[in-house]
């Protein structure tokens, strides 16, 4: 329903994953900083696609806490923002 109907939306990693996303034709942006979920066995390939993600892009500062921190030791906050392409 979600990828039908928005434009965008603002999550944390317990959003759409990004393949989900890229084949609705979104984009999305990373904000802070992910290592794992915080819910204990939490998907690996959702996992994955986030660590890839965040890695793929320049790292943007969160300054401030939104959703979910991370499953780290750190417990980064961490954001995503999901847009139709461009």
């Amino acid at each position: 329903y979600l990828l039908d109907n928005m434009v965008w939306m603002i999550s944390d990693s317990t959003g759409i994953m990004p393949s989900v996303a890229s084949a609705a034709g979104f984009e999305q942006t990373s904000y802070g900083w992910f290592e794992k979920p915080f819910l204990p066995g939490a998907g690996s390939q959702g996992s994955r696609e986030f660590r890839k993600l965040y890695k793929s892009q320049k790292r943007r500062k969160l300054g401030y806490r939104y959703g979910y921190p991370d499953g780290s030791e750190a417990k980064h906050s961490h954001m995503i923002v999901t847009r139709k392409k461009k």
